[in-house]
């Protein structure tokens, strides 16, 4: 260590340039990274879910839509000018970008009886000249229409739903969403521009990949220049030098800028979830650089040479930052055990980053540090030796009351963690701040939903569809379906089938059912068929065989829990209830992510036990001693289970950022134990006994420690008021977990090494 800490002070110069060509080189990665607006970035390409779904979409259609509702202020549309306005909007959706196909209620086809033949046309048409007559023949019409009720009008007719069906080029899919809502948003305010009595306001799939597109926006643009800021105030403060607070600065974003351009140029998509990189590679930068400084800065204060005391430095803490370093990054790169690949990015670029941070603290800090005049080096704040001087004399009074307390408190509190459920909303993954958020709150408040299960039912024969056994079983399903209190509409081939029944029979009301041959079935779909205008067609509704058909429930703005319960009882259903061939599995982007959460859980549970093992390894090898590497496993896997205890008794929900804290802060809680315990087993070696070891460790470790403990602490706080929730509590969970490891870190484990004394 002594050889290697005056080679990189000694070619410092060399080490510095070296490190800013390779800098500027990784940088070259920049221009190539993307970004994912697309919800299904949340899923491996193996997933089987997600292949059940594009398997359907690619049968049927596929279900990328926006959804444009128009509500009166007062009152209900049902007036000419409201309905102009409704049918304007239909019309002017067309023109949206991608779009494929418009339903409405002023274009949805209603069929009648017109003598012999069947009348098929637009439910309004000239909605500015409706009469009195017209429009009471209009609400009729659309009250007592089962395919729109809960669907596209509201029961009381105040509020109506445009669903623009799109056609996406996947090969520039992200940025075809952002078109589609930016001019969808422009159609929006026209309408309410040109008719102050309505409100407009969107949502759909479309709306949700440009949700995630905004919320990373919002959290680029805020949270990294605050945290960039806070970071480097922190620094002033506590070192109490601008310059040195600038090199940490330096350090903090040369390591983004090389983490960020080395994922650009391994491929590596960025996402809402991965933009939390910068905040997590700052903090732990941050970390690396004020290991080192606070030492130099003490070595200079006892009159060592900027030089002499930046090879003392090197040759004490390169071990440490070394294995701490190393325990970070494995820790993060278990998170590619995530089912979500979002979190895999995140944790392979803060891995990068982390290690760029390591190589810039013994490449570039050096040679920055020691170009510094002697009158800018500062000191680190008296506050904190004080203060943990008092700690340990507290501690030093009844050590084994403290370790028997903490302990048994620990382990008691982590079992609340049984507390919490796994669940979920992917509404809510975003902050009440977010247009995409209140408008779908506003809208499942006001006409449905966002939330669909859907199914396709084969019926293994060529036009089998036009089968009365199988509509009946198909009829069957789908009124089971309604009478759940999660669903608001079903939206099923049978309902068009009884309707034409009842229309090749004169409008007779006793034959509102299911026709009784296959022949008829089939008659009667051919003219419905034939009569549809261009783009209206059922193609989304049954396959081009006519041997099966897709059957979508429309569903409340529920949770994950409510999803997978209604799934497993429509599956319990249809092995009661239904023949073989319709025992099929629900799919639909609801249900996709109602699993991610548990699917993510399980796969993180393998990494998760990977990352303890090797951080075990690695504490032991770094401490040299199995017993204290043993040892140390206390403070760094006691305040995750702690924290999730709190968490259960506060929130009693966990979900998909949660499921990868745990791995994630590992690595981050090991750094303030081999810190600590490492300086603790020098004074040992030195022949210290446990008491003056223990002191040893408190005044070499404790002043750094707590330092870069609230840097980290800050920066996750931070994190914590992202606009996407998954990242909120990711940072927010993280905040408690390192709160809970200094303490454990600086309370629980001297108490425990003291207690040894007599032992």
């Amino acid at each position: 260590m002594n050889s290697l800490a005056l080679f990189l002070v000694a070619r410092r110069h060399w080490l510095a340039l070296l490190a800013v060509v390779l800098l500027a080189l990784s940088t070259l990665g920049l221009p190539r990274l993307a970004f994912k607006n697309d919800y299904r970035m949340f899923f491996s390409k193996d997933n089987p879910e997600l292949i059940a779904f594009e398997n359907l979409q690619a049968k049927f259609a596929a279900s990328d839509n926006v959804l444009i509702v128009l509500s009166a202020r007062t009152g209900d549309l049902f007036t000419t000018p409201r309905l102009a306005a409704l049918e304007t909007l239909t019309n002017r959706a067309w023109s949206l970008p991608a779009a494929r196909r418009v339903d409405s209620p002023t274009n949805f086809q209603h069929s009648e009886a017109v003598g012999d033949d069947l009348a098929v046309e637009a439910l309004v048409r000239h909605a500015g000249q409706l009469n009195d007559e017209g429009i009471v023949r209009t609400r009729h019409r659309m009250l007592n229409e089962p395919m729109l009720l809960h669907r596209l009008i509201s029961p009381e007719g105040r509020t109506a739903g445009v669903v623009v069906s799109l056609a996406l080029n996947e090969a520039r899919r992200d940025e075809q969403v952002l078109e589609i809502a930016a001019a969808a948003r422009t159609l929006a305010n026209e309408i309410m521009v040109a008719n102050p009595d309505l409100e407009v306001r969107l949502t759909g799939s479309a709306m949700l990949d440009t949700a995630f597109h905004e919320a990373a926006e919002a959290d680029v643009r805020l949270l990294i220049p605050i945290m960039f800021t806070l970071a480097l105030a922190l620094s002033w403060w506590l070192l109490r030098s601008l310059a040195i607070a600038l090199i940490i600065g330096s350090m903090i974003g040369m390591s983004i800028m090389a983490g960020l351009g080395l994922a650009g140029l391994l491929g590596i998509s960025l996402s809402p979830s991965a933009m939390a990189a910068p905040n997590i590679i700052m903090t732990l930068a941050v970390a690396d650089s004020i290991h080192l400084l606070v030492g130099w800065q003490n070595r200079l204060l006892a009159g060592d040479s900027a030089k002499l005391a930046m090879r003392q430095v090197m040759s004490t803490h390169l071990p440490f930052v070394a294995f701490t370093t190393l325990a970070t990054v494995v820790s993060f790169l278990t998170m590619n055990f995530s089912e979500a690949p979002p979190f895999r990015d995140l944790g392979n670029i803060t891995a990068l980053g982390v290690m760029v941070a390591f190589a810039l603290s013994f490449m570039l800090l050096p040679a920055l540090a020691i170009a510094l005049p002697a009158r800018l080096a500062g000191r680190p704040r008296a506050f904190l030796p004080r203060g943990l001087d008092r700690l340990l004399a507290w501690i030093k009074r009844a050590p084994r009351r403290i370790a028997v307390v903490g302990v048994i408190g620990a382990i008691l509190a982590s079992q609340l963690l049984w507390l919490n459920s796994l669940d979920d909303e992917y509404v809510k993954y975003f902050d009440t701040e977010l247009s995409f958020r209140q408008d779908t709150d506003w809208i499942e408040e006001r006409l449905t939903g966002i939330y669909e299960l859907e199914y396709e039912l084969p019926a293994n024969t060529q036009g089998g569809i036009f089968d009365p056994g199988y509509l009946a079983e198909v009829d069957a399903f789908a009124e089971w379906l309604r009478q759940q209190p999660e669903v608001t509409h079903v939206f099923s081939l049978t309902d068009i089938l009884r309707k034409l029944n009842r229309n090749f029979h004169a409008d007779d009301p006793a034959y509102f059912r299911i026709p009784e041959t296959r022949e008829q079935a089939a008659q009667f779909f051919l003219a419905y068929e034939l009569a549809l205008p261009n783009g209206m067609d059922v193609n989304d509704r049954v396959d081009i065989s006519r041997s099966s058909l897709r059957l979508t429930a429309a569903l409340r703005n529920v949770s994950s829990n409510q999803i997978r319960d209604l799934e497993a009882r429509a599956q319990a259903w249809l092995h009661a209830n239904a023949p073989q061939n319709l025992h099929v599995a629900g799919t639909g982007t609801s249900l996709l992510f109602a699993n991610i959460g548990a699917r993510n859980i399980i796969d993180m549970i393998e990494g998760e036990v990977l990352a303890l093992i090797m951080v075990v390894l690695l504490l032991g090898a770094a401490l040299r001693s199995i017993r204290l590497g043993l040892l140390a496993m206390v403070p760094t896997l006691l305040p995750a289970a702690v924290t999730f205890g709190i968490w259960g008794v506060a929130v009693g929900q966990v979900g998909l950022a949660s499921s990868v804290v745990a791995a994630m802060t590992l690595g981050i809680l090991a750094d303030d134990t081999v810190h600590f315990l490492g300086h603790y087993r020098r004074a040992r070696v030195a022949l210290m006994n446990i008491t003056a070891a223990v002191e040893h460790a408190f005044s070499e470790a404790g002043q750094a420690l707590w330092i870069t403990s609230l840097v980290l602490i800050a920066g996750f706080s931070v994190l914590a008021f992202s606009h996407f929730r998954i990242n909120a509590d990711l940072g927010l969970l993280t905040v408690v977990i390192l709160v809970l490891g200094l303490l454990a870190d600086f309370v629980l484990l001297p108490a425990l090494l003291l207690t040894g004394e007599k032992k």
